[in-house]
């Protein structure tokens, strides 16, 4: 038996057939089947077409009931193409409406017969006009004074009790939705909610210590001098820093620039990026943000909740020893990288 014919084939064969029979219409039943037996043609499908000819009724076949076929020719997908490059408002859904097919057609429609690719929107921070140029000018400079050198990098962080914004931790499963109990169904959220705020500071070396701190209380540049930078960043510099080789990189808060908090590190010739150095809202050329991405997911892996804040701090210290290192390394090294293409090209050129 031959291979199975497609849609157009067999419509090509069934007028074929017809034409056949129009020729020889002394044949017998027997001759009909031995002629089409030679070409390939399955024995029921001799004898279907066969009656319908001695019926009277056409060769070619009417649509079938059901659900229409869901073919989007040449034109359809140049339409669909234009409809959805570039834009934002407009759902594959809504798309599909449009087009009289489903949502799973439209997909994989635009994933194997254009180059429209779907992709998830960034947090990016909103630059004031004018803005943009000068943190260009910063990059570029920051590039230029630190060659040769490694960063360092420090920031602040708050974790509440549970983070229901993590995707995947905002679902919840039940036959009887009425009857789930409320702590199942609900995300309890209270006015001001309590948070841990922790200091740590990281570069192409490694992590340092955390610095825990009520979320209640503002850092002011005397607790940032007396429990992050004394303590902890000091020794963290010494230890993996013997002989120099870095640069200092703070976040521009006004706590971390203070009179006393630069007399210091003045003192202690730690070299730092100076304030008028140090790019406005650059987050994404700053891969701590990134790292606390990560240690959040590791946290609030599987929905965890916190009763309360010291049984947070051990979570979190406890997520700390399971970070991956290589994984921050490789954040650090691209740091200059970053630096670089936001000096050439802006700071939306950065790539997430």
């Amino acid at each position: 038996m031959g291979p199975k014919k497609s849609g157009v084939e067999q419509e090509s064969f069934r007028k074929h057939f017809g034409q056949v029979l129009s020729l020889h219409p002394e044949w017998t039943q027997k001759d009909i089947y031995s002629h089409f037996k030679k070409e390939g043609l399955y024995p029921s499908t001799i004898f279907r077409l066969i009656r319908r000819h001695e019926e009277g009724l056409p060769m070619k076949t009417k649509p079938r009931s059901g659900r229409p076929p869901k073919i989007m020719d040449k034109k359809g997908i140049k339409r669909l193409n234009n409809m959805m490059d570039g834009n934002d408002k407009i759902s594959q859904r809504v798309a599909a409406s449009k087009f009289n097919c489903s949502q799973p057609y439209v997909c994989k429609t635009l994933k194997k017969k254009t180059e429209v690719r779907c992709y998830k929107k960034q947090k990016m921070p909103s630059y004031k006009e004018g803005q943009e140029k000068s943190v260009q000018r910063a990059s570029r400079t920051l590039v230029r004074k630190t060659s040769g050198l490694e960063f360092v990098i420090d920031d602040e962080h708050f974790f509440p009790l549970s983070k229901n914004q993590i995707p995947g931790n905002d679902t919840f499963y039940t036959k009887d939705k009425k009857k789930a109990p409320p702590a199942l169904k609900y995300k309890f959220c209270t006015k001001y909610e309590k948070k841990l705020m922790m200091w740590i500071a990281i570069s192409p070396k490694g992590i340092s210590r955390p610095v825990f701190h009520p979320s209640g209380l503002g850092v002011t540049s005397k607790i940032y001098l007396d429990k992050c930078l004394k303590p902890v960043l000091i020794p963290f510099l010494h230890e993996h820093y013997p002989d120099g080789g870095y640069i200092f990189w703070p976040d521009k808060a006004s706590s971390h620039y203070a009179i006393d908090v630069r007399e210091f590190l003045e003192e202690e010739n730690i070299p730092t990026v100076p304030r008028k150095d140090n790019p406005t809202s650059l987050p994404q050329a700053r891969p701590i943000e990134n790292f606390f991405g990560y240690l959040d997911s590791l946290v609030y892996k599987g929905g965890w909740k916190a009763k309360n804040l010291p049984q947070l701090q051990r979570r979190v210290k406890y997520c700390l020893k399971k970070v991956d290192k290589t994984i921050v390394q490789k954040m650090m090294t691209k740091v200059r990288t970053l630096l670089r293409t936001t000096a050439d090209h802006g700071p939306y050129s950065i790539p997430n």
